[in-house]
């Protein structure tokens, strides 16, 4: 975890932030702010064999005779960091 190996006094957390997108809303697992940047984190807890590449929008998890897809994290934190830019240009221009 993340909490026990970043200096509190230099990285600050925050969890669980939702924000509204053109098509719904985005829910961030945690945002890391600190004098080196912004850092977007998100967390996933499966078990089993993962497949997938970084341009496929679904993954596959393999745990024993089941099978299940989701959506390629990599691609999900891009969006998270678009929503995020996108919430902070707002938060500027005012």
């Amino acid at each position: 975890s993340a909490k026990y190996f970043l200096d509190k006094s230099i990285y600050h957390a925050v969890h669980n932030v939702t924000l509204i997108t053109p098509d719904g809303s985005t829910q961030i697992d945690h945002i890391f702010v600190s004098q080196y940047g912004v850092f977007v984190v998100e967390t996933k807890n499966y078990s089993g064999w993962i497949f997938g590449s970084e341009n496929q929008p679904m993954w596959t998890q393999k745990l024993f005779k089941v099978t299940n897809k989701f959506q390629n994290p990599l691609r999900q934190n891009y969006k998270h960091l678009k929503a995020l830019e996108a919430a902070l240009n707002a938060l500027t221009v005012r």
